[in-house]
């Protein structure tokens, strides 16, 4: 074998080592990790879920073997196909490297940010580009973290218990008087869904056919998109919030004019004055003719 051959299989035999290396850092562990949790597959649904965008395949496996015991995961190996999932799935949280085939991790922040259906996920970065001024610019694309790699896993997951606690918090802060009544949105973009989608909810109060393919062609958007980020900004179903908003309007009804039980039955959108009086019971532990005749008593 000649000089140049010698060199040129050092060489490779180098870069394949430092490959196996870089592998190990996140795959080390998984041998008894996937072993402990072989049960895996009877687990109950998740509460949330995660969507992690990674081209490298063994990252990939590693945080899907990692974070699925506690979250829902999804996967995607390159930018575009993330982004299609992104919007598909919409998950409480995205994980994304910021160098991948098709569209950067960075463009999928702004992206992710910037959209009405997306804009209350938070985002994480992973990258190699460790420069302040790289992290910085990562921060810029509008991400909420920038972690660079190799990383630790315990961070990783701090990070995202974090984000998804925060959204918690601020879910709290959305909501009044215990059901979607008033809503504080801060940022510009989901505070523009709130006031659509309660206007057009507050519209068609009366309309007992209201649905919910009524509210997702109104703004133009998927079911399932609409359920989960009504689901993200108020922690109820769709359907348990028009229910409480006609019972908040049959009480303001009731205390503040003069209608009839059966007239104010219609009025928000009930089929039947006893199908109204059951529900309003079960919410306000009285009947509407009992609360009517509190108020005046």
């Amino acid at each position: 074998m000649g000089k140049e051959n010698i060199n040129s299989f050092t060489s490779n035999s180098a870069a394949a080592s430092a490959i196996d290396e870089d592998a190990q850092l996140y795959t080390a562990d998984l041998e008894d990790y996937v072993a402990n949790n072989e049960t895996a597959v009877f687990a109950l649904p998740k509460e949330q879920s995660i969507l992690i965008i990674e081209d490298n395949t063994d990252l990939l496996y590693y945080l899907s073997e990692k974070l699925g015991d506690s979250y829902e995961i999804f996967t995607a190996d390159n930018g575009p196909n993330g982004l299609t999932e992104a919007f598909e799935k919409v998950p409480d949280l995205v994980i994304s490297d910021v160098v991948l085939p098709g569209i950067s991790g960075k463009k999928i922040a702004e992206s992710l940010k910037t959209d009405v259906r997306t804009s209350h996920i938070p985002v994480i970065l992973l990258t190699a580009q460790s420069s302040v001024e790289q992290q910085i610019d990562g921060i810029r694309s509008m991400a909420d973290a920038y972690i660079t790699k190799p990383f630790n896993f315990d961070y990783l997951h701090a990070t995202i218990k974090t984000m998804i606690k925060n959204r918690v918090i601020l879910k709290e802060h959305f909501i009044s008087d215990v059901g979607p009544g008033k809503v504080t949105v801060s940022k510009s973009l989901d505070k523009k869904f709130m006031s659509d989608f309660s206007g057009i909810v507050e519209q068609n109060l009366a309309n007992e056919n209201f649905s919910v393919d009524d509210i997702c062609k109104s703004i133009g958007i998927s079911r399932v998109q609409l359920y989960r980020k009504v689901k993200a900004l108020l922690g109820c179903s769709i359907t348990d919030y028009i229910l409480n908003r006609r019972l908040k309007k049959a009480k303001y009804l009731l205390i503040n004019e003069s209608y009839s039980i059966s007239e104010i039955t219609y009025m928000v959108g009930f089929s039947s004055p006893n199908y109204f009086s059951t529900v309003f019971k079960a919410k306000y532990d009285c009947t509407p003719s009992e609360f009517k005749r509190k108020q005046y008593s």
